[in-house]
């Protein structure tokens, strides 16, 4: 029975979720087009501030999942020679910088919100409530890997 739902949790539930992702997206896409919107408060912050929070959230957050996505690889890494104790730690170590530079740009990003005035007026409960929530998300990704690596570097993989 364990062993079904190691199997379900880590070898079809992950389709799942990239194809409702993938497909709600598109379809939200396509009959709400003009409904999705940002509020941007780019304009009401300083531009270099605003470069650095917003570049390294992006590029934090983008890394993060393109990293998860080679997850789905890991067999095809495995047939083509790849020791997984390897995989493991250049997915460790790509996954605590990227999450690390995620992190400090979400944390701007956050305090720029609530203490910047303008900024303040122009946001929304929504908008405050899902940077929060994002934060909180991938401050578990990064809380996960002081069990992760300690197990790599004994060869549990």
């Amino acid at each position: 029975m364990i062993w079904s739902w190691n199997y379900f949790f880590f070898g079809v539930y992950p389709f799942i979720a990239g194809t409702t992702f993938l497909v709600g997206s598109a379809i939200r896409y396509e009959r709400e087009q003009y409904g999705w919107s940002s509020f941007s408060s780019q304009i009401l912050a300083s531009k270099r501030y605003m470069m650095w929070a917003s570049n390294l959230w992006h590029v934090g957050i983008l890394t993060l999942f393109l990293g998860h996505f080679t997850g789905f690889l890991t067999n095809i890494l495995e047939w083509l020679g790849a020791d997984p104790v390897e995989h493991q730690w250049i997915a460790a170590s790509a996954g605590i910088t990227a999450g690390v530079l995620a992190m400090i740009g979400g944390l701007m990003l956050l305090l720029r919100r609530l203490l910047d005035p303008k900024v303040r007026y122009a946001s929304r409960f929504m908008d405050i409530f899902i940077l929060v929530w994002l934060l909180i998300t991938l401050s578990f990704g990064l809380g996960t890997q002081f069990i992760s690596v300690p197990d790599a570097v004994s060869g549990h993989v």
